[in-house]
């Protein structure tokens, strides 16, 4: 960041291990927090439903809006 403030150098072909680290640490961060349309197994919900109820509702309204 001190030669490249703007960070408008993709440096990821210089480092390919450190992109694959990364990219790991971020698809085992969406599996256990989730991403768009996704609950991850981390999810915390704040009612007396179980979580596997609550993913059942989830699912059919998520179904409503993206259809």
């Amino acid at each position: 960041m001190v030669n490249d403030k703007g960070e408008s150098n993709n440096l990821a072909d210089q480092y390919p291990d450190k992109v694959s680290e990364l990219m790991s640490a971020i698809e085992q961060a969406r599996l256990k927090l989730g991403d768009k349309n996704i609950i991850g197994s981390g999810a915390r919900f704040f009612d007396d439903a179980s979580k596997t109820e609550r993913i059942s509702k989830y699912k059919k309204w998520s179904n409503k809006i993206n259809n």
